[in-house]
């Protein structure tokens, strides 16, 4: 079954004020003839497409209206609106910068909003064919803002050499620590100790510090770490009655705090001879002097030899020591000490008033204070025996 199409008969009056809408087909009485009229909406002109205004067709009549109650007969061509064309403007480059795109040279067109790449407008451009992509920063070396040390990070500035950029980033310099060398120096060592450093900022090395060899060891004169032993000059000699050997009668001239007594000594008219021995006073009361060691060569330190050298804190003796007379360290500072083998005769007071806290005795047989026996075995016992002695003295019988 055929559907009949439903025509609307209105008049021209009337259909004046009807919304048309596309595809609706009025009829319409107008001099006693009723168009069927069909709709045609208005399309905008583009840049290259033709647009047309709103007209109405009769299909019955075959004719062509400017107005929907069709007094207004017109041409269909009088409908067409021509295409505008391109307002074609020419854009020139943007340059790129490091951190921002750039855009090539082209030929726009606002209307239709397109890109070309010729002025006649007959090649496009998509948007990514416009970009120009950003340069990135060229850096230069780089410069150091902030030093790095062993302990601490540093920092490194660059600065970006694009023209009209300058940025800068800024990069962490990581410390690597202290560099320790395991060879002395004259950086370190002193007149008394050596220790190890970083090679790079001289820091000392925890635990390295220690007295030279000739220091703590009587029977030599240079140290593993290159030092030598500057013994003490201008110091008052005397002859033995015999002779033989010279005695250290007083500390003459000699103003340093370290005292190292040489093993022998020339006067310039008896010749070389051994030194044997400290005269009794010989520097009693002297408070500049910190450090003595006694070479093997000497064999006594007489009476009150360094009574009351309050600042006398390390003291060394000789392998070859005898005998150490009566308050001959009274009042010291000495807080730990090594009693040589060969000693046989320490006399009252010897050590009295001394700081002492720990005595080793290399040989701790036979010793008695002239009526019993006398135990040093113990380091810190022997100190404080010593410290206590008040006029006792102490004799080692030979075994």
């Amino acid at each position: 079954m055929t559907k009949k199409k439903k025509i609307i008969i209105i008049s021209a009056v009337s259909a004046a004020v009807v919304a048309a809408a596309a595809g609706t087909v009025l009829g319409i009485m107008f001099g006693g003839h009723v168009h069927t009229m069909t709709p045609h909406m208005g399309v905008n002109a583009t840049c290259t497409e033709d647009g047309s205004e709103t007209y109405y067709h009769c299909a019955d009549c075959g004719k062509y209206f400017s107005d929907m109650a069709g007094t207004q007969e017109i041409s269909p061509d009088d409908a067409i609106i021509p295409a505008t064309g391109h307002n074609i403007a020419y854009v020139e480059e943007t340059a790129a910068t490091c951190t921002a795109d750039g855009e090539i040279a082209h030929w726009y067109c606002p209307r239709c909003n397109t890109a070309f790449e010729d002025e006649g407008a007959t090649r496009p451009l998509e948007a990514e064919g416009l970009v120009i992509g950003a340069l990135g920063h060229d850096w230069d070396e780089g410069r150091v803002t902030t030093p790095v040390t062993c302990t601490t990070d540093g920092e490194k500035t660059y600065t970006c050499t694009r023209e009209g950029c300058g940025e800068e980033r800024v990069e962490d310099i990581v410390h690597e620590g202290h560099k320790y060398s395991d060879e002395y120096t004259d950086q370190t060592r002193d007149e008394l100790e050596h220790w190890l450093a970083c090679s790079v900022c001289g820091a000392e090395e925890e635990g390295t510090r220690a007295y030279h060899d000739f220091v703590t060891d009587s029977a030599v004169d240079k140290c593993a770490c290159g030092a030598r032993v500057e013994y003490s000059q201008g110091l008052d000699y005397t002859f033995s009655e015999e002779g033989s050997y010279y005695i250290v009668w007083s500390a003459g001239t000699f103003e340093g705090r370290n005292l190292f007594i040489p093993e022998s000594y020339d006067d310039g008219t008896n010749g070389s001879r051994p030194v044997r021995g400290i005269a009794e006073n010989a520097f009693s009361y002297n408070d500049d002097i910190s450090l003595v060691r006694l070479t093997d060569n000497i064999q006594f330190i007489g009476t009150n030899a360094f009574f009351m050298c309050g600042n006398l804190a390390l003291l060394t003796l000789g392998e070859g020591l005898e005998t150490i007379g009566e308050s001959a360290f009274y009042g010291c500072d000495i807080t730990t000490l090594t009693i040589p083998a060969s000693v046989t005769q320490i006399g009252a007071q010897a050590f009295a008033e001394c700081a002492l806290t720990s005595v080793t005795f290399e040989n701790t047989a036979g010793w008695t204070d002239g009526t019993s026996a006398v135990d040093f075995t113990n380091p810190q016992t022997a100190a404080e025996i010593l410290i206590a002695a008040e006029y006792t003295s102490f004799v080692r019988n030979e075994q």
